[in-house]
């Protein structure tokens, strides 16, 4: 009776144990099933020769990521239903070797919050830029490609009458520059080829034609501008007269050299919204073909019109600036070694927002690190290092963005 009694009370201990323990980890297990922060993030479009796609998810709950179309494309990690807080999710695939792109679908999820991304894989069709090389008198024309292998390149049909600059080289970017020997004085085109081979088994050929003798050139096939009102010119090359058409009211042509060789001038208005925007210009000469030059203006990012310094958010459309009653710049210091600080202050807390490594004349799409230490009222420090790109770079301000959509607006 008693060995009965004793085993009882132990039990009767372990289950409250058991108990008090399960209670314990609902106490301290405080991540929320429904989301405030939930950002899916990064570039979802490669080249035809990428292998590796890697996806940034911030989140203050748990999510998961499932395929939805899509067979060519693997998720590696995370786990599906393994997902919590910041993250990211690498894919993996295979060279698109068609002409064409290729698309994937992908669902992230997060409480009743979801994001569905499109990975896009270009094809070989818009890997060469230009995918056929225009040749007009003796005037060099480039060849352009990105290369994951080492590469060579030859020239398979033509050698008589054009040559290439460059024969082999590194992984990377590649600039191979074609040049005729002489201008074409036939009737008729003549054409050529450049073979290209990347690694041990990619091979490609690349059309070469010289125009013949009556015809409009330009050095350009498309112009890329950003949002601000700009301005552009096209160099030309014809031996007959010819017009100039716009496709749209926001291309102005400003000057006219209607034969030979000429450089044609325009202006480009600033781009109001935010997508970016397309049209022609397109010169004409009778009995010829038009030859036509694609201009893209890029929309302009909400951002970039605040001129306030701080530390900024996005959350859909709207905008806002980070910390109750937005900051205020109170100083600014820049130390020895060429960084700044800047001291910003909210609501009674002093925060300190540190900015180092970064280039005063980085261009647009340059790369940074940025420190924010902030102190807060009961005086415990906070740091957060952030990878930012540069998206704007003026005589007297700059605009950083990182890729979970947090902005930087610094005065120089």
């Amino acid at each position: 009776m008693v060995k009965l009694n004793s085993i009882i009370r132990r039990v009767a201990v372990a289950f409250a144990a058991a108990l008090l323990l399960q209670g314990c980890m609902l106490l301290f297990d405080d991540t929320p099933s429904e989301p405030t922060v939930f950002y899916v993030s990064g570039e979802t479009t490669v080249t035809a020769l990428d292998t590796l796609l890697n996806i940034s998810v911030s989140s203050d709950a748990r999510w998961t990521v499932t395929m939805q179309e899509g067979d060519w494309l693997t998720m590696t990690s995370p786990q599906n239903g393994k997902g919590k807080l910041d993250g990211v999710v690498t894919f993996r695939f295979d060279f698109n070797k068609a002409d064409g792109p290729r698309e994937a679908t992908v669902l992230f999820q997060s409480g009743s919050r979801s994001v569905l991304k499109t990975v896009t894989q270009q094809g070989f069709g818009t890997f060469f830029d230009p995918a056929q090389v225009a040749l007009a008198g003796t005037s060099p024309s480039k060849l352009s490609f990105t290369s994951p292998y080492t590469w060579a390149a030859t020239v398979a049909e033509g050698g008589d009458w054009f040559q290439i600059d460059r024969n082999s080289g590194n992984p990377g970017a590649v600039t191979i520059n074609v040049t005729a020997k002489d201008p074409n004085e036939n009737v008729g085109s003549r054409s050529g080829k450049i073979a290209i081979a990347l690694g041990k088994d990619l091979v490609f050929s690349i059309p070469v034609v010289q125009s013949q003798k009556d015809i409009v050139l330009s050095d350009k096939a498309q112009v890329n501008l950003e949002f601000e009102d700009t301005e552009f010119s096209v160099f030309t090359q014809s031996n007959v007269q010819y017009s100039i058409e716009t496709s749209a009211d926001w291309i102005h042509h400003t000057s006219t050299k209607a034969l030979n060789e000429a450089t044609e001038y325009f202006t480009v208005d600033e781009n109001p919204g935010a997508e970016t925007r397309s049209a022609k210009v397109s010169f004409k000469a009778e009995g010829l073909s038009p030859v036509s030059v694609t201009v893209n203006q890029k929309g302009c990012d909400p951002v970039l019109r605040i001129n306030v310094p701080g530390l900024y958010g996005i959350n859909g459309t709207e905008l806002y600036v980070l910390g109750a009653g937005g900051w205020n710049q109170s100083s600014r210091v820049t130390a020895a070694d060429g960084s700044f600080e800047y001291r910003m202050l909210n609501a009674g807390a002093l925060k300190v927002l540190r900015v180092t490594g970064i280039d005063r004349n980085a261009a647009a799409g340059a790369s940074a690190s940025v420190s924010i230490v902030m102190m807060t009222k009961d005086n415990k420090t906070l740091d957060k290092s952030l990878n930012v790109t540069v998206l704007r770079n003026t005589d007297d301000m700059m605009w950083l963005k990182n890729s979970a959509n947090t902005y930087l607006i610094i005065q120089k």
